[in-house]
């Protein structure tokens, strides 16, 4: 014969969740801070808003000298393109931030916009910083 007697909270998978959400968002901070590293200086925006970042967004950089850069790692246009490929297949509305320095040329984002379009990738922003007030100081 089984006797049922009460058990309690469990405490040791409760810890082990808690180890894996920590695990998760210093993880994913690392890579937020990782992109900001790059070295690009965005340009300016009169209208500039923040947004809420979400950990699924993908930051497609594009360096002053048009080389583009994601997750620290460099990809031509055709890799790129098939990336965004494989990506948007697993995650139908996948969001992509393009930042670009302010001195790259105009093309390359072009470059970089026609190949989420070929992807199928139509959650597209752009990086700026909003222009400080005229006589303001910091």
């Amino acid at each position: 014969m089984y006797s049922e007697e009460d058990t309690g909270f469990m405490m040791t998978p409760m810890l082990d969740v808690m180890f894996l959400l920590l695990i998760f968002f210093i993880s994913t901070s690392i890579y937020y801070e990782i992109e900001r590293e790059i070295g690009i200086t965005v340009p300016q925006a009169a209208e500039a808003t923040s947004i809420e970042r979400s950990a699924h967004e993908i930051i497609i950089n594009i360096t002053s000298d048009g080389r583009i850069v994601v997750n620290q790692r460099e990809y031509d246009i055709d890799e790129l393109e098939r990336l965004l490929n494989r990506i948007s297949e697993v995650f139908s509305g996948q969001s992509i931030i393009i930042r670009g320095d302010r001195t790259t040329q105009f093309g390359r984002a072009i470059e970089v916009l026609d190949a989420c379009a070929r992807a199928k990738i139509w959650n597209v922003s752009f990086a700026a910083i909003k222009e400080e007030p005229a006589g303001a100081t910091k």
